[in-house]
């Protein structure tokens, strides 16, 4: 019997040493656990809120030297454009910076193809703007063509038009405007 008790004694032991070694192995995995996660949570990229939540603290830290006044102004606009931009992103579904890092460049790709559409229609709206001008021009100055073309002897009529050069110049003749047209 005693030899039993004391196999029995010297397994419970060894089983106390073992249970103190496992307890010990599991706190290591514990920790080496804990510090993976932190390192995961590190790594990974922030969300969009999560950034205008910083932009926030940030804009509050800027205004540390405001009046109470000020800072409470300061904070609700800034609120109400982080709160904007949320409402924004929602919309869109936009969540992390890549996917509005590609939202981005599909818009970009949308503007520059509109903008290659406009290049034209503006090309032709300054086209049509300088006709407008010629005829307002032309208008304004249709009296003294209109006694200019009245006069019909050479010497004065060489006399008028030294006297009214500029506004004879500035008539584009209505040829020229058909013609653009």
């Amino acid at each position: 019997m005693n030899r039993d008790i004391k196999a029995a004694n010297s397994l419970m032991q060894s089983i106390r040493q073992m249970v103190r070694h496992l307890k010990g192995w599991i706190a290591d995995l514990k920790e080496k656990k804990a510090a993976l996660l932190e390192a995961l949570q590190e790594s990974k990229e922030p969300t969009l809120p999560e950034l205008l939540g910083k932009y926030l603290d940030l804009r509050r830290e800027e205004r540390t030297g405001w009046t109470s006044k000020g800072q409470l102004t300061g904070s609700v606009a800034d609120f109400n454009k982080v709160m904007e931009a949320i409402r924004y992103l929602r919309e869109k579904e936009l969540s992390t910076v890549q996917s509005l890092d590609a939202y981005l460049d599909t818009v970009s790709g949308q503007a520059v193809s509109i903008r290659a559409e406009m290049k034209p229609k503006e090309q032709r709206m300054k086209e049509i703007n300088t006709l407008l001008s010629h005829i307002a021009n032309f208008e304004a100055h249709k009296p003294v063509h209109v006694e200019y073309a009245a006069i019909r002897f050479k010497k004065p009529r060489e006399q008028f038009a030294a006297a009214h050069r500029d506004e004879l110049d500035a008539i584009m003749p209505l040829s020229v405007i058909s013609r653009c047209i």
